[in-house]
């Protein structure tokens, strides 16, 4: 009897010695060392800017993994009825000569409690035959929230950040001759990041 019973609470602790408490992994925070800024004076509630961050963040990781469904519904749905723009247009639109590598969300501009102003630093790889080389670029995603979500606002055209009914308003210029000494060049970086959120070297 005692033998079958010292037995049984062997068996038991071994038993629940094996056995290990899964918890269920927390979700990145990708917001957590983001400077967060505001150029209106307005603030967000923190129940906005959890779940702009959880919306950033599966539009970035989508991004990372080539998951352009995924990214396609997280695009402003207005921009993408009023421009027909189908999923097979938003995925061909996509350039496969650019590789995303990994990204980092640097600040916040809140615009206004609808809008703000994402700063992510991009890595990817610019895979052309005259080029072929590594670029870290600065990200100026704008989200809006609409219907208590928050889309990115696509931009159909990258020189361009106005909506697609304010592009159909402006007429084309003919060239007027030769490009003039202050157009930068073609290497040369238009768009800075704010020094307080430039990358470090």
């Amino acid at each position: 009897m005692k033998v079958t019973v010292f037995i049984f609470i062997t068996m038991l602790f071994l038993f629940s010695c094996s056995v290990k408490q899964v918890a269920a992994p927390e979700a990145e925070r990708i917001f957590k060392d983001a400077e967060i800024r505001s150029s209106s004076g307005d603030n967000l509630p923190l129940e906005d800017i959890i779940a702009l961050e959880k919306r950033v963040k599966t539009y970035w990781d989508a991004r990372m993994d080539g998951d352009a469904a995924k990214m396609y519904k997280l695009e402003d749905p207005d921009i993408i009825k009023e421009a027909e723009l189908t999923l097979t247009g938003y995925i061909q639109s996509k350039s496969p000569a650019v590789v995303d590598r990994k990204y980092e969300v640097k600040g916040l501009e809140i615009v206004n409690p609808e809008k703000v102003r994402v700063f992510i630093i991009l890595e990817a790889f610019v895979n052309l035959p005259q080029v072929m080389k590594e670029e870290k670029v600065v990200i100026r995603d704008i989200w809006q929230k609409k219907q208590g979500e928050w889309y990115r606002w696509l931009v159909l055209n990258p020189f361009s950040t106005l909506p697609v009914s304010e592009q159909k308003k402006i007429e084309a210029k003919p060239y007027e001759g030769p490009l003039g000494s202050g157009v930068p060049k073609s290497d040369t970086k238009i768009e800075n990041p704010p020094p307080e959120i430039a990358p470090s070297k």
